[in-house]
């Protein structure tokens, strides 16, 4: 008898490596482990915290300073609803994007609007929730993509390098160059 875990209750990279492992990519045999997961669209979620406030965790997340700090390596924008924002990695990863929602210090969505195709009008976002400690919890996210496909599962394990960046930068003062980031 297999029990079935709650999705929710996975991390979104377990789960990837979950369907990839045990059924080669096939969403269908992941219910083996997770119960139903029919109509599951294929997310990223990462919960975090960090000891900074919503405003310098937010400043990381919807300006170029802040991005590029941590995933580009180098971009423009604004944080407006309607802005748009460009996200440079290299000639061939070119990428621009749209300001879908904003509210400082709380929320911010970037929708891609010219991207690899799997990334193509995905959502990234984040909710800002300020704890009592001084701490902000972070709840990122990477919603639209087309299926877990294998880009799918590297992404996931690429936004949780990223953000342990973010995360690090804000409370040690760290800095990774744009080349050396998914080494560290």
């Amino acid at each position: 008898m297999t029990t079935a875990f709650p999705l929710q209750v996975l991390p979104f990279c377990f789960r990837g490596l979950l369907s990839s492992a045990t059924t080669g990519g096939s969403r269908g045999q992941l219910s083996h482990f997770c119960g139903d997961t029919e109509g599951i669209m294929a997310d990223i979620i990462q919960e975090f915290f960090v000891k900074a406030s919503p405003t310098q965790v937010m400043e990381m997340f919807s300006t170029p300073e802040g991005l590029n700090r941590w995933w580009t390596k180098r971009s423009s924008g604004v944080a407006k609803e309607g802005a748009e924002f460009t996200l440079y990695f290299s000639p061939e990863f070119d990428w621009h994007a749209k300001v879908t929602h904003y509210a400082p210090d709380r929320e911010f969505e970037l929708q891609l609007t010219t991207a690899h195709e799997d990334w193509q009008d995905s959502r990234v976002g984040c909710s800002l929730t300020p704890e009592a400690n001084g701490a902000t919890r972070v709840l990122f996210y990477h919603k639209g993509w087309p299926n877990e496909n294998e880009h799918w599962r590297v992404s996931c394990y690429c936004w949780a390098m990223y953000l342990r960046l973010l995360r690090r930068n804000l409370e040690y003062g760290e800095f990774v160059p744009y080349e050396k980031r998914l080494e560290v």
